[in-house]
């Protein structure tokens, strides 16, 4: 049997308000597959009130898979930085590049109402790489790695709204999540040729908004949530 690789994205395990209600309701997916990549956001486990229940829900992912036969691979998102180390898998040669998507704009979230704080804090650890290696993938991931960290800390202490509720206070919001949902292909087609021009197929997350577009020759696509 060759392999066959499952890739999603923005399960939010633990979440309150999440459409994944466990790992079991994924099982069906990866049915036919020999290995699920789960690309960022897999839990709330930097959620105060949601982190007990999406670090039960993370191991019981893993359980199922290894039950199985599925081997699991996880990469960190902007919800759980510090779930994992990998930031990014490159595929066929590196011609196929998984990663979550907070990277492509310098305030990962850019409709949140602290992106302003977060893109200052990503400049400031851009700063600190030496100038460089700062176009070089690893790096900029790691910036984002150590923004994202940060920011989640300092929200730990003022943690009171779902996204959802946020958006219903704040409408203008809005705007800026449709901005960025309008401006998704071709920040992810700039990200990819300046970090890696090799990439052919980008296969990203984040905005929870699914979609299969084509810039220069690359093919760019959104697996939502």
């Amino acid at each position: 049997m060759s392999d066959r690789i499952l890739i999603i994205s923005d399960t939010h395990l633990g979440s309150p308000d999440g459409a994944v209600t466990s790992p079991e309701a994924l099982q069906p997916l990866w049915r036919a597959a020999t290995r699920l990549v789960i690309n960022g956001d897999v839990s709330e486990i930097y959620h105060p009130q949601a982190r007990k229940e999406a670090a039960r829900q993370t191991l019981r992912l893993n359980h199922l898979c290894e039950q199985d036969g599925v081997a699991l691979t996880l990469l960190s998102g902007n919800h759980d930085v510090g779930l994992t180390d990998v930031r990014h898998l490159q595929l066929a040669g590196g011609q196929v590049l998984v990663t979550h998507g907070d990277a492509l704009h310098p305030g990962i979230s850019p409709w949140g109402t602290i992106a302003k704080e977060t893109t200052r804090e990503f400049a400031n650890a851009i700063s600190r790489i030496e100038r460089q290696n700062r176009d070089k993938l690893a790096a900029r991931l790691n910036a984002v790695h150590h923004t994202g960290d940060m920011i989640r800390r300092q929200l730990n202490q003022r943690y009171q709204t779902t996204a959802m509720l946020e958006l219903l206070i704040k409408p203008w919001l809005v705007l800026r999540v449709w901005s960025f949902w309008r401006n998704f292909p071709t920040l992810a087609n700039e990200f990819a040729r300046r970090h890696a021009p090799q990439t052919r197929f980008l296969v990203l997350g984040h905005s929870h908004r699914q979609g299969i577009w084509h810039r220069n020759g690359r093919v760019i696509l959104n697996t939502g949530s």
